[in-house]
């Protein structure tokens, strides 16, 4: 921690009492009922969101850091930030399309949709813009502090329904705002986004539930076509844990003696407006779908095993006793033991289910030093002064919560089965924030706190904070902070309780009340901090973007390519700057090395086949440098031009200028994008050649087909083939092809269902060539050639999407008839 954000935490400190004092001035109408949200409780979360966000953000929002990390959450420098300015300079430059040329070996926009087509985006994307990708940094944390509004809002709105003050309302959502899954999971920017999402998915089913509306329909799904369109992935687990929700909110909601009628045709009422959702969200979902099933291994079965098996084989099986600290400690604070660094495996033991355990894989919730002890207030006023069946709901919600933390079914539920996952864990937020909150309001705010209850949140409070300190990596001033709020809020609250004991007079005006409330927000924005700033993150000096420090030889470098040869080709580095990986999305240029966890599968085999060293199957790796024969590799590839900051000693490369630091070297051995070989080789003849090095010999001498494809072919004389292409847009290759006689050719563009290639206007088969590549048969003579990438499965989507449109204004005309009958009925009765 340094003086600079010591700072910042002192300004924001002195911000936090001046609002404290404006609260307690209005304390009266802050905590008197009030069923409608008004605009002076909105403006005071507002004020407590932006003062927090301060706090958390400030070092980022005034350039003393870049919101990236290079410790665990490095995927921010090897992926997203690159990303984030590849998609905003390719805008700039008129080349984004359907297809990314420059995301290593290039990649379709499906592979990378959840990060795409994040809802937020539609901010992001035009504030990059108008900042450029120099200030993306900037961009990215204004987006995370308007997340963390959007979610207080949305939260404030539904605590509505449970809480009757906005004081209540005020301090559950500002707990739920600065939750732990958005603040840590906020850092890989897509994924805190779906916490935002969620909240607002919620309260748009809330409203539904009350009462049925065509906007209220149309809202539940809006949101739904969202969560699900945006990614399945995200969507699954939103609309599952939408769906308990509303389960337990209709079971509440039921009376009389039919009440399980009601709760089925509740269901099936918010089913429809979910069906309505997926339907509208088809132009995304199917191409996704099609790209995630067919051409990765992102998902996979268990080892063949069937649905009921894995969900034997989860529901039987618990996490070690040894995580139960760990549990307990990240339901406080996500910070209290690890910020960025591994977490010590002798406190979370590796499973079989969970072998690789780190801050951002563990259960994340992170709501505050009073947390516990806040519930225990809940459930002190829930088992005093709730019916029966309310404490039924609140025991069977509870018991889910706790299982979800402690057994593997509901993780693996909520990841489709594949494995066990805690990536869901936001749906947790929305019960326990409601808890807290209604704890605050029922027992703490109105000075009828339970010294029983909180004794009993006390003990276990104190005992995961001393373990949390003797255990932590790099959060032991975070438990010391901690054990400070609990002392300070157990002494204030013991004053003012009217539950027994003496109480001090001076100590029941606003002001204490205002402060213990200050204690409970405090917690939960000092985890934030601590995730967030107690970490290795980029300076600006380092942070990836094409005008980052020391970059500028690379970048004239690039730019005397370009002007010397206008051809089509690659071009890769021996050397580092921005990322590890993907410093070809920075740079704007066509590569081979990437850091992509959706690489197309055929891609990958081509690697395995012949180049097995230059693929890291456990990170997503492709890198020439890792194999020794990486040189052929390059030349296979199509790599023209190789950057080094050190001499090159192989005869296939020569030095054809320098730029500062960085020599260019031409590969005179490079093979052109699109090319053909003097014969062809059957792809199961390649899988005979005993090694990889054989069958790379193999590979420079004949084309690699489908059997069907070699068989098919009769030996001829070898043909020259040369082309000249150019790029159009960002997803299409126009040029000249010409060909000595008729021959098959290869572009080295992943092959992949979408790729459309045309010769003289018409089109033509295309085919795998050396197994992962775009393969074609080309006809002797010149010829005028089109490849084009056209995202499968678009047109089947956007006629779902019609569907949905069609099938959502059906459901709101029947519903506004039943509605208006419904109501002339009891006009009449009345």
């Amino acid at each position: 921690m340094n003086r600079f954000n010591l700072c910042i935490l002192a300004l924001c400190a002195v911000l936090a009492l001046v609002l404290g004092y404006l609260m307690s001035r209005r304390f009266r109408p802050l905590t008197g009922p009030s069923p409608k949200v008004g605009r002076e409780e909105l403006l005071f979360l507002l004020g407590i969101l932006l003062v927090g966000s301060l706090a958390i953000y400030g070092a980022f929002l005034l350039g003393r850091a870049s919101f990236a990390y290079r410790d665990l959450g490095s995927d921010t420098v090897e992926l997203y930030v690159p990303f984030y300015t590849n998609v905003i300079e390719s805008i700039r430059g008129g080349s984004f399309g359907a297809w990314n040329f420059e995301y290593g070996l290039g990649a379709a926009a499906t592979s990378y949709q959840s990060w795409l087509l994040d809802p937020f985006n539609v901010v992001l994307i035009p504030l990059g813009l108008v900042l450029g990708s120099e200030r993306l940094s900037l961009a990215l944390t204004l987006i995370q502090i308007l997340k963390v509004v959007v979610s207080g809002l949305a939260f404030d709105l539904l605590l509505k329904r449970y809480c009757e003050t906005p004081l209540g309302r005020i301090v559950g959502a500002s707990c739920f705002a600065f939750g732990g899954f958005l603040m840590l999971w906020g850092q890989h920017y897509w994924l805190g986004s779906v916490y935002a999402v969620f909240a607002v998915t919620i309260l748009q089913f809330e409203r539904l539930m009350e009462r049925w509306s065509a906007p209220r329909f149309c809202c539940v799904a809006l949101a739904s076509a969202l969560s699900v369109g945006w990614s399945a992935y995200c969507g699954f687990m939103s609309l599952l844990g939408a769906a308990l929700y509303c389960l337990l909110r209709l079971i509440h909601a039921a009376e009389g003696e039919r009440k399980a009628l009601q709760v089925v045709r509740g269901t099936l009422r918010l089913c429809i407006p979910v069906l309505c959702g997926v339907l509208l969200s088809g132009a995304a979902l199917v191409p996704y779908a099609s790209y995630l099933l067919g051409e990765t291994s992102r998902v996979a079965a268990g080892a063949g095993s069937s649905v009921a098996q894995l969900a034997g084989e989860y529901l039987l099986s618990f996490v070690p006793l040894r995580w139960i600290p760990m549990v307990l400690s990240r339901l406080l604070g996500s910070g209290l033991i690890s910020s960025g660094a591994p977490v010590p495996p002798e406190l979370v033991p590796p499973t079989e289910h969970f072998s690789y355990v780190n801050c951002y894989e563990l259960v994340v919730l992170g709501f505050g030093s009073l947390a516990l002890i806040l519930l225990f207030q809940f459930f002190h006023w829930s088992f005093k002064e709730c019916t029966k069946g309310d404490r039924t709901l609140i025991v069977f919600a509870g018991a889910l919560v706790v299982l979800y933390c402690f057994n593997e079914f509901l993780p693996a539920l909520f990841n489709v089965f594949v494995e066990p996952k805690y990536r869901s864990s936001f749906v947790l937020a929305v019960p326990i924030c409601i808890a807290i909150a209604v704890g605050w309001e029922r027992r703490v705010q109105g000075g009828d706190t339970s010294r029983a209850a909180l004794l009993a949140g006390v003990v276990p409070t104190g005992a995961i904070l001393v373990w949390s300190a003797l255990n932590s990596v790099n959060g032991r001033r975070l438990c010391i902070a901690y054990l400070a709020i609990v002392l300070v809020f157990c002494v204030i609250a013991l004053l003012t309780s009217s539950r027994g004991g003496r109480r001090l007079p001076a100590l029941e005006g606003p002001v204490a009340r205002t402060v213990l409330a200050g204690l409970v927000v405090a917690g939960c924005v000092l985890d934030g901090f601590y995730v967030t700033q107690i970490r290795t993150t980029c300076t600006s000096d380092d942070f990836p973007s094409r005008e980052a420090e020391g970059t500028q030889d690379t970048l004239d470098a690039l730019e005397w390519i370009r002007q010397s040869d206008d051809g089509l080709y690659r071009i890769e580095k021996t050397y580092v700057e921005c990322c590890s990986y993907n410093d070809a999305m920075v740079q704007g240029y066509w590569g081979v090395n990437s850091y992509n966890s959706t690489s197309d599968g055929d891609v990958i085999e081509f690697y395995r086949t012949f180049w097995p060293d230059a693929y890291v199957s456990d990170y997503a790796i492709q890198d020439f440098r890792l194999d020794a024969n990486g040189y052929s590799l390059l030349s296979q590839l199509g790599v023209r031009y190789l950057l080094s900051k050190e001499p090159i000693e192989d005869s296939r490369f020569t030095l054809v200028n320098q730029f500062g630091s960085v020599f260019v070297f031409r590969n005179e051995g490079a093979v052109p994008l699109l090319f053909t070989r003097e014969g062809l080789m059957g792809e199961s003849d390649v899988e005979l050649l005993s090694s990889a090095t054989v069958r790379q010999v193999a590979i420079g001498r004949a084309l690699v087909v489908p059997d069907e494809v070699a068989s098919g072919h009769e030996p001829q004389a070898p043909a020259s083939l040369t082309a000249s292409l150019k790029i159009k847009g960002g997803d299409c290759l126009i040029g000249t092809v010409q060909a000595s006689a008729p021959t098959v050719a290869c572009l080295s563009i992943p092959y992949t269902p979408g790729w459309i290639v045309a010769i003289d206007g018409e089109e033509i088969e295309t085919f795998r060539a050396n197994i992962g590549f775009v393969g074609f048969e080309v006809p002797e003579g010149e010829h005028d050639i089109e490849v084009r990438y056209v995202i499968p499965g678009l047109a089947t989507g956007l006629a779902i999407s019609a569907a949905g449109m069609a099938l959502t204004a059906v459901s709101c005309a029947v519903g506004l008839k039943y509605v208006r009958r419904r109501e002339s009925e009891g006009e009449r009765e009345g």
